[in-house]
């Protein structure tokens, strides 16, 4: 099988097939065979459940007991494209033409009372503050549901183009949403927005400590202060953004270009350290991972390489010339786990290069 996504207990995509390798034995734990495509996967927070997105069926699979609970053909027949579980774990939203919201303990799926939309939900955003649901939609507004009373309680209107994320602050007060236009902050106790960017934006990224966005666009990323709708700096890089990330705490931002990565301090005007990437003409960018510490970065290059920088001074730590689509930190910052295209997933240890177990 083709391994199209890993993770450390996260959303998981793959094919007809969906296996949970134990990371300490190299062994295949549990397998949920589908005779339909797996396009979506959730951890429960207890680590025995996960949401299955299995074609147009939703399937809650214990792993433990390798028990599954199945409703069919949500809207119809169309594919399931996302399938998240609330933070309080209670609840799943799953995301087809129509959204639904899914309660494991009942026997029926509650469609959410929304109008049906014109394309796939493919993300929702959760907040604890408010126990709400966020997620922009085919008709370009970003719809709030309550997770309390399940009924839509506000939708934010005022995108004249498809909007591709709907994305809560830190501390669940406002919303961003972003789309072919730009971007919009909204006070979710307002109905009015403000358009803070106007362009293309190819990311957008809430900092992790500090009330401030990053907006990737075509040669630069852009911050902005989403109190008072300000534009803050301007990180130029003089050729294409492809994506860009705040350190752990939020007082650096890595981007990465066709050429380069640069990494900034938080407001300065002139890179802390730029560091050049080899990549083939086909190749693109397709990962940038800080360490959970904040100390080192991971760097990928599409279908050869992935790399190891030191976040201080940008010298070369690592290099591992793998064929691979995705990488991912352990949260202890100790072991990374890669892809391959041979159907392996490989851990290693980031300070040796070593491989330490290959599951498979």
């Amino acid at each position: 099988y083709e391994i199209r996504n890993c993770d450390w207990s996260s959303d998981v995509c793959s094919s007809d097939l969906l296996v949970v390798i134990d990371t300490n034995t190299g062994e295949a734990v549990a397998r949920l065979e589908e005779s339909r495509i797996i396009r979506a996967a959730d951890w429960h927070a207890d680590g025995r459940r996960i949401a299955v997105g299995a074609g147009p069926d939703l399937v809650i699979w214990d792993i433990s007991s390798g028990e599954t609970s199945r409703l069919e053909r949500l809207a119809g027949g169309q594919n399931v494209m996302d399938a998240d579980w609330t933070r309080d774990g209670k609840l799943v939203v799953s995301g087809t033409v129509v959204p639904y919201l899914f309660d494991p303990a009942e026997t029926r799926a509650q469609p959410l009372p929304l109008t049906i939309l014109t394309g796939h939900l493919y993300n929702a955003d959760f907040t604890d503050v408010s126990g709400m649901i966020a997620y922009p939609s085919a008709d370009r507004g970003v719809y709030l549901v309550s997770l309390k009373t399940r009924r839509r309680t506000k939708v934010f209107q005022g995108h004249v183009k498809a909007i591709f994320a709907a994305v809560w602050s830190p501390d669940g007060k406002k919303l961003l949403s972003a789309g072919d236009e730009g971007v919009r902050i909204w006070q979710v106790g307002k109905g009015d927005p403000e358009k803070v960017w106007q362009g293309h934006p190819n990311s957008v990224q809430w900092n992790p400590v500090t009330d401030e966005l990053a907006v990737g666009h075509m040669l630069a990323v852009t911050t902005l202060d989403a109190k008072r709708f300000e534009k803050l700096d301007r990180y130029s890089i003089g050729e294409h953004h492809y994506m860009s990330s705040w350190s752990p705490d939020g007082q650096r931002i890595a981007v990465t270009s066709a050429t380069n990565l640069t990494v900034w301090a938080r407001g300065g005007t002139e890179p802390l350290w730029n560091s050049p990437v080899t990549r083939k003409r086909s190749d693109y960018p397709g990962g940038l991972s800080w360490e959970p510490g904040g100390e080192r970065i991971m760097h990928g290059i599409h279908t050869s390489t992935f790399s190891l920088y030191s976040a201080r001074d940008g010298v070369l730590l690592r290099k591992w010339d793998v064929t691979t689509r995705t990488f991912a930190w352990h949260p202890d910052g100790k072991r990374l786990a890669y892809e391959t295209t041979h159907g392996q997933i490989k851990l290693a240890d980031p300070e040796t290069g070593d491989i330490v177990k290959e599951l498979s």
